[in-house]
């Protein structure tokens, strides 16, 4: 659950933040929503490493490399000077958050065979708390209107649930190594394709919703602020 509340607030805190961003730097919408595509994109084309990763790290050292990356590279992209520089660091966000996808499964499955259920709604609901709460506080964060400032205050948060992660978890034992099964992916599972495209367009909803709400209603006459809390509702 702790650790979960790392894994979205990167994405959700910038549809709050967009207007400031778009004001700030003088870039087109297309930029400011890479910052959400980037990691959305990431999710898909990294997610099938993490289980390889875990294999040879152990899911506790993997996924804590997988939070350190981003809350290193999330405090890069707020300061990053250059366009360039920040559009890097968010592609290291998005890897990060990529690869850790899978793995809280495998820890679900290693340390509470038979509670699977509660296992994987705690970190379920962790990512919504943690996207709930980043969306909530992205703006107020913004001190003086500085979308860095609030960025960089949600990186260094997220060092918390890195420390609860390794002091709470035990470590992978070396005797009992974790094997990650090679790879099928279920190409002609009819299934498989249709889970894909209940997911995809669910996915569409989603991100379009937190990441182009916040700014549409801002040109409406609501506050950032507002448009934040109402992200964190939704």
């Amino acid at each position: 659950l702790v650790v979960a509340l790392t894994l979205r607030p990167q994405l959700a805190a910038v549809g709050p933040l967009a207007p400031g961003i778009i004001d700030d730097l003088g870039v087109p919408y297309s930029f400011v929503g890479l910052l959400t595509t980037i990691p959305v994109l990431c999710m898909g084309l990294f997610a099938p490493i993490g289980p390889r990763v875990a294999a040879r790290l152990g899911p506790r050292m993997a996924l804590a490399v997988c939070l350190a990356l981003i809350v290193v590279f999330g405090l890069v992209r707020a300061v990053a000077p250059s366009i360039v520089l920040l559009m890097l660091a968010t592609l290291g966000i998005g890897i990060g958050v990529g690869v850790a996808g899978a793995v809280p499964s495998m820890v679900v499955s290693q340390h509470l065979p038979r509670r699977r259920a509660m296992g994987t709604g705690a970190y379920a609901a962790g990512i919504v708390a943690g996207s709930a709460l980043a969306a909530a506080v992205a703006v107020p964060l913004a001190v003086g209107d500085d979308w860095r400032y609030s960025l960089v205050m949600i990186s260094a948060a997220s060092l918390v649930p890195l420390a609860a992660w390794l002091a709470l978890v035990r470590a992978d034992v070396p005797d009992r190594p974790v094997r990650a099964r090679a790879l099928r992916l279920p190409w002609g599972s009819r299934t498989a394709w249709l889970l894909t495209v209940a997911f995809g367009l669910q996915s569409v909803l989603f991100y379009g919703i937190v990441a182009w709400l916040p700014n549409a209603l801002v040109e409406r006459g609501w506050t950032p602020a507002e448009t934040g809390v109402l992200i964190a509702v939704f």
